[in-house]
């Protein structure tokens, strides 16, 4: 039987199995232009999900479009079973804030709310349909293991269960509020270009480690000519700096074969500042001690560095970092951790003295704090060539890259 022919109709109650009728709900007249335009206006989801399911040919169902409720315009809604369908394109804090409201007004009236992503209907037109189909025909209770109860916070990966992917995402009312880091698997151009208008002046720090043009068959391209190496690394870097904030920062990992071609392109790419940093990835000064990575193994001298650049942009703070002497302090601190702060009352800040020191330490409450100590000894900025960062192999004595993977660091 359709859907849309279940239950009978009760008028004094107003509604339909329990399901406010359609011809009560509220109704602003001052909306009916704005609902009409917005027909004839529809982006290219709207049009795509709306040929699926128009004339009843979605499971019988009968579906509005841009249909008025209260005061809002909604993209979809389905007659007899009270569900409201919106499609939900790039979010931003105006537009959260809208649908929040939005959602909790018809829930009010009685209305459930499916969220649908544009991409979704874009990207897989079908996948969307079919889960529209189960939610309609077979709606998760409330009290399912899938969303509430000892399951409710089971991590798995959506790649095994395609079926439920659409169903699973539907369940936030903000997937980017609620996710702590993207990893994205693209061409990565395509992708930076994609996520721009996201994320445009809005990160801190980003590090890249490119391929090393060392002509070399990695497990990705390295054999590229001088010239194309450079145009590689050129677009990439120019649209990474769209990204920075004000005070952000930009690290890129070279080695021999690109260090000096990696500097002369990112002072062409006007950054505020570039500073070279050498990595000693031989962190024990012992040459006899073997730890090192099997990229090390050169032709000639044994590689023991690598060169990260630096770059600030043009707000950015930097931090000097401090040490004391690791095999007689009596502080008891980690490695970097000890960081200095220019005093106020100061004009210049050439002496240890011209600085209060901090290390960072979590409260009871797990928030991460700055407490002050008191440095009764002699210490050292920290300075452009790292010597004392210790590499996996002294915690692990092979040679060989950790895990296997070709392309890790040592």
């Amino acid at each position: 039987m359709p859907l849309s022919q279940r239950g009978d109709c009760d008028s004094s109650r107003g509604v339909l199995d329990g399901v406010v009728k359609w011809n009560e709900l509220p109704f602003n007249t001052e909306l009916k232009e704005r609902a009409r335009e917005l027909r004839k206006a529809g982006n290219l989801s709207e049009v795509l999900f709306w040929n699926q399911v128009k004339n009843k040919q979605f499971l019988g169902i009968d579906f509005d479009r841009q249909k008025i409720i209260g005061n809002y315009i909604v993209d979809f809604y389905c007659k007899n079973l009270g569900v409201v369908v919106e499609i939900d394109g790039i979010s931003h804090d105006g537009k959260i804030e809208y649908d929040k409201q939005r959602d909790d007004y018809l829930k009010s009236v009685g209305l459930k709310v499916i969220h649908i992503l544009d991409s979704d209907v874009k990207n897989n037109l079908s996948g969307t349909i079919e889960f529209l189909k189960r939610e309609l025909e077979h709606p998760v209770p409330s009290g399912h293991p899938s969303i509430r109860g000892e399951f409710k916070h089971l991590p798995i990966d959506t790649k095994y269960f395609k079926d439920l992917e659409l169903e699973i995402l539907s369940q936030f009312d903000d997937l980017d509020k609620s996710l702590d880091g993207w990893l994205i698997k693209s061409e990565n151009y395509q992708a930076l270009n994609t996520i721009l208008p996201k994320f445009k002046e809005k990160v801190q720090t980003i590090y890249i480690d490119p391929p090393f043009n060392t002509g070399d068959d990695f497990s990705y391209v390295d054999r590229y000519q001088d010239s194309s190496w450079l145009s590689l690394i050129e677009n990439r870097t120019e649209m990474s700096k769209y990204f920075l904030n004000n005070q952000g920062s930009f690290f890129i990992n070279l080695d021999e074969n690109a260090d000096y071609l990696g500097r002369i392109l990112l002072e062409e790419l006007n950054f505020e500042e570039v500073k070279k940093i050498t990595f000693d990835t031989n962190a024990t000064k012992d040459e006899e001690a073997d730890l090192f990575g099997y990229k090390s193994f050169g032709n000639n001298f044994a590689l023991k560095s690598s060169t990260i650049y630096f770059c600030k942009n043009k707000d950015s703070k930097f931090y000097k970092l401090w040490k004391p002497n690791r095999n007689t302090t009596n502080l008891n601190i980690g490695w970097l951790d000890l960081i200095a702060l220019p005093k106020k009352d100061r004009n210049k800040y050439n002496k240890i003295e011209d600085f209060d020191y901090f290390i960072e330490k979590y409260d009871t409450n797990g928030h991460l704090k700055y407490l002050k100590i008191d440095i009764n000894e002699k210490i050292y900025p920290v300075g452009d060539i790292w010597n004392d960062i210790y590499s996996f192999t002294q915690s692990e004595m092979r040679t060989s890259e950790n895990l296997s993977f070709q392309t890790q660091k040592p």
